[in-house]
């Protein structure tokens, strides 16, 4: 039986996606926040529009990154040195940042679609998105991934800091 070669980075694709990502997410939470709590004699409709369009984007690169971690190795796994109880939180919190990155994308559209929107392109007009349940679950899933996403980066910085190299497999590697 012929052992499987991997890489010890993830490779750039995988890494240009996690990033888009990450950087869209940094966008999105602070423009919902906004968008939801502007005066009201303010138009929220073009924050909606971009809320939208960005949130489109990131189930494209979700569902691209699941496609292609099929496709593409991962790196060698580090010795996972770590507590079961530890390797069990990492793996939730894994799984957590994709379903979690569906969910709250699909309950958006759901919330969209259920007030009689077209989200492609974003034609969001707030006023008529109606207070229906995939409103709610959208609101409660968004927070819920936002404790996801702090999970992680705390996760990352706590292993880095403590058995470190686990943040240079999602960095470009210099050529040498």
């Amino acid at each position: 039986m012929k052992a499987e070669i991997r890489p010890e980075s993830y490779s750039k694709i995988t890494q240009v996606i996690h990033w888009a990502t990450a950087a869209l997410i940094i966008a999105m939470v602070p423009l919902g926040l906004i968008m939801t709590r502007l005066p009201d004699d303010a138009d929220p409709t073009a924050l909606y529009r971009v809320h939208v369009a960005l949130g489109l984007i990131v189930l494209l690169l979700t569902l691209a990154r699941i496609i292609w971690r099929f496709l593409d190795p991962n790196p060698t796994p580090e010795p996972l040195t770590m507590p079961a109880w530890r390797r069990l939180v990492f793996r939730a919190v894994n799984a957590g940042l994709y379903g979690g990155l569906v969910l709250v994308v699909a309950t958006g559209l759901a919330m969209l679609v259920g007030s009689g929107m077209v989200p492609v392109p974003p034609e969001v007009v707030p006023d008529q998105i109606d207070d229906i349940p995939p409103r709610t679950a959208h609101r409660v899933l968004a927070w819920v991934f936002v404790i996801i996403v702090v999970s992680h980066l705390a996760g990352v910085i706590s292993y880095q800091l403590t058995k470190g190299g686990t943040l240079g497999r999602m960095l470009p590697r210099k050529a040498r």
